[in-house]
C-alpha cells in the first residue's frame, strides 16, 4: 500500500472503529497540553482527514467539526487560511513523492515518515509565499471509551452511556463497569513554521453507539443521531486546539 492509498474510501461496520487513529503514537489530552511558545497569528488548516478514510457514519460531522474548529480559532483572532480539499490533498502528495510508504515492511506506521511529509509540506507552501505559523491537520474518527457506571470516559471528556431498555433492568451492566465504548474524536495535528510538529490532541465528541438492553441480554446498537449536539462538539474541538486557545 502506497502511503497514500488510503484516500477517501468509506468505511463501514466492526472494521472501522479505530482505522482512524492509527496515524501516530498520541499525546492525550489527560497530559498537561505542550506549551506554544508564542501564539499563532495566522494557520493554515488542512481539509479535514484529507487523507483518511472516514466511516460513512461520520462523514455528516466533517463540516459541522470544520466550522466548529474554524469559529473558535478566529476567537482567538487567528487568521485562518484554509485551501479546498484537492489543492492541498494535491500539495500532500508533491511532499511525499519522496517517500515510499507511511508504514514500514510489516505493515506497521511510521510517525518519522508522515512528519517528513508534512515538513515538505509546509516548506512548499512558504516557498509559494504564504505566511503562516502553523499548520493544523485534523481527523475524524473512532476511538474507545472506558464505561464507569453509567457514563463514557475518553480522550478528556466524559459523556452518558446512552441505554435504551426495558423494565428499567440494568443492574447487569454494573458488572462490565470498565468495559469498552465506541466513541469519536477529534483528532489534531500541529506543525511549525519550520515544519516540526508542535503537538498532537485528541479531543472527546460523542459515544457513537447505544446500549440496547431487551430480555436480560444487552447489545451495541449505532447511534443515527450523531452531531446534533453542538456543546459536545464545541467542547471535544476545544480540548484538541487547547495549546492554541490560550486559555
Amino acid at each position: 500500500m502506497g502511503w497514500d492509498a488510503v484516500g477517501r474510501r468509506r468505511l463501514t461496520g466492526a472494521s472501522a472503529w479505530l482505522a482512524i487513529s492509527a496515524l501516530a503514537c498520541a499525546v492525550t489530552p489527560e497530559e498537561p497540553a505542550p506549551a506554544i511558545a508564542e501564539m499563532p497569528h495566522t494557520v493554515l488548516l488542512a481539509p479535514l482527514s484529507f487523507n483518511q478514510r472516514i466511516p460513512e457514519r461520520l462523514e455528516p460531522g466533517v463540516e459541522m467539526l470544520t466550522r466548529e474548529i474554524l469559529a473558535q480559532l478566529e476567537q482567538q483572532q487567528i487568521r485562518v487560511s484554509a485551501p479546498a480539499f484537492q489543492e492541498f490533498h494535491d500539495a500532500w502528495l508533491l511532499g511525499g513523492r519522496d517517500v515510499d510508504s507511511l508504514f514500514d515492511e510489516k505493515g506497521e506506521f511510521v510517525p518519522a515518515r508522515f512528519d517528513e511529509v508534512a515538513r515538505n509540506l509546509v516548506a512548499a507552501w512558504r516557498e509559494r509565499g504564504e505566511d503562516f505559523d502553523v499548520l493544523l491537520m485534523p481527523y475524524l474518527g473512532f476511538r474507545a471509551g472506558t464505561v464507569v457506571g453509567q457514563s463514557v470516559q475518553w480522550d478528556g471528556v466524559a459523556r452518558r452511556l446512552p441505554l435504551e431498555f426495558e423494565h428499567g433492568d440494568v443492574q447487569h451492566l454494573d458488572a462490565r463497569r470498565r468495559f469498552q465504548a465506541p466513541c469519536t474524536s477529534l483528532r489534531v495535528l500541529a506543525f511549525g513554521r519550520d515544519g516540526a510538529r508542535l503537538f498532537e490532541r485528541y479531543g472527546g465528541l460523542e459515544v457513537s453507539a447505544r446500549v440496547r438492553i431487551e430480555s436480560g441480554r444487552w447489545r451495541w446498537e449505532p447511534r443515527d443521531d450523531l452531531f446534533q449536539n453542538r456543546g459536545d462538539l464545541e467542547e471535544g474541538a476545544r480540548i484538541a486546539l487547547h495549546p492554541l486557545l490560550g486559555d
